[in-house]
């Protein structure tokens, strides 16, 4: 509760609170209910949000290139579309797979001026990381 309502104080538009959210309940999820998995790994699900983050940024700068050159509306679905299309073949290609990143990419080239947003998941990640690794003996897969 204390990461959405951040979350909510910090986002400038509901998109990046509503992908940040998802984005991060997903991930709780995952690392929940099959702590066994490539997918919560802590690393690859850091590196993965990482990652998407960066390339969300990237792609926003596209977007801004891209709009002067034709209509606002493509220019953003080509930018969306191509950062979460490179997050996913890049997680693939680096196995840094945790698909709940890719929506980074994607918020990030709508909004693209939420740092405190982006801190704010950037902590909550690290801090389900750390829970992960306190209580991951206990944990087991739930079929």
């Amino acid at each position: 509760m204390l990461v959405l309502w951040v979350l909510d104080l910090t986002s400038l538009h509901g998109l990046l609170w509503a992908v940040g959210a998802s984005s991060l309940a997903s991930s709780t999820f995952i690392i929940f209910t099959r702590p066994q998995s490539p997918a919560a790994d802590p690393w690859r699900m850091l590196c993965s949000y990482l990652l998407s983050m960066a390339i969300g940024f990237l792609c926003a700068h596209l977007h801004l290139l891209l709009s002067h050159a034709m209509s606002s509306l493509h220019a953003l679905e080509l930018a969306t579309a191509f950062a979460v299309s490179l997050s996913i073949f890049l997680m693939a290609i680096c196995r840094l797979q945790h698909s709940p990143a890719a929506g980074m990419a994607l918020a990030l080239v709508v909004e693209p001026s939420g740092y405190s947003t982006i801190m704010v998941i950037i902590v909550a990640i690290v801090a389900l990381i750390t829970i992960h690794l306190l209580f991951r003996p206990s944990y087991r897969d739930w079929e």
